[in-house]
């Protein structure tokens, strides 16, 4: 049996539309627990959180982001300054979220 040759244009417009797909699915499973992501967000705002696992890890990732994306840097800051030192080494994107929201604040509240 032989296989039609593919473009590079297409296979890379396939390799693209898989990982589009791989992040929906994601994004559709995590959906699910929100709340309880979004709950835990809350707890770090108000103080450091003493435990730490994957699933933790991977709900604040989606807290931020989700807070990010309405614009609410202070709640960013807020939750960002409990996280531990040794997260915010090991896990490069809560210091990038936490640094550029207090640079938008920053920008804010000097204009």
């Amino acid at each position: 049996m032989i296989l039609p040759t593919q473009s590079l244009e297409t296979k890379l417009q396939s390799i693209d539309d898989l990982r589009a797909l791989s992040l929906e699915l994601r994004d559709a499973k995590l959906k699910e627990r929100a709340p309880e992501f979004f709950t835990l967000f809350e707890r770090l705002k108000h103080g450091p959180l003493t435990n730490y696992n994957h699933a933790t890890l991977e709900g604040l990732r989606y807290a931020f982001r989700h807070t990010w994306a309405k614009n609410d840097f202070a709640a960013v800051v807020q939750a960002g300054e409990n996280l531990a030192q040794e997260i915010l080494q090991q896990e490069p994107l809560f210091a990038a979220y936490l640094h550029a929201a207090k640079e938008k604040l920053s920008a804010f509240y000097n204009t």
